[in-house]
């Protein structure tokens, strides 16, 4: 018993530190996959600090009333996920050809037993230079009937935070 309980320490211990930052091998949909059953989790738990958790510290600092806002997400939001559809667009940086910053733009069609909705979120992965900069920036959730008309723009691409279009 004590071999086992071993091994899987060892294990466990090469698995923490041998690759270093994971997300760089990762692909952009797996890590936007990753994060936007996150950030519905946090949403269908009603749980306000899990939701900011999720946000980058420098996005923490800048945005506006963000706890009030992520209320208002929640309150938006009605129903469990059934499924959902999307796909990121990245932007990457290297030095060395090392990857150094890595970010991604993502939008979804998240389908719930109530309603059908259009959310998209700005993320990054990486930023070695200024790791204040990892995790959600801004998010943006409206109704899929708002997103369909041909006038609907997302404001969420212009600053940190969390925004709710109706």
């Amino acid at each position: 018993m004590k071999k086992i309980l071993l091994v899987l320490c060892i294990g466990l211990v090469v698995c923490l530190s041998g690759c270093g930052n994971i997300n760089k091998y990762r692909s952009d949909q797996e890590l936007s996959d990753e994060m936007l059953e996150n950030i519905i989790s946090s949403v269908e738990e009603k749980d306000v600090d899990q939701f900011i958790n999720l946000f980058s510290k420098e996005a923490i600092d800048k945005a506006v009333n963000l706890e009030n806002c992520v209320d208002e997400f929640m309150e938006f939001y009605q129903g469990n996920m059934k499924r959902y559809d999307g796909l990121p667009s990245s932007n990457r940086a290297s030095k060395y050809g090392r990857t150094v910053e890595r970010n991604l733009r993502v939008h979804y069609t998240v389908v719930t037993d109530q309603k059908e909705y259009a959310i998209a979120f700005d993320y990054c992965v990486i930023d070695e230079e200024n790791p204040d900069r990892v995790g959600l920036t801004a998010i943006e959730i409206t109704s899929k009937e708002h997103y369909d008309n041909e006038d609907f723009r997302w404001s969420y691409t212009s600053r940190p935070g969390v925004y709710v279009a109706e």
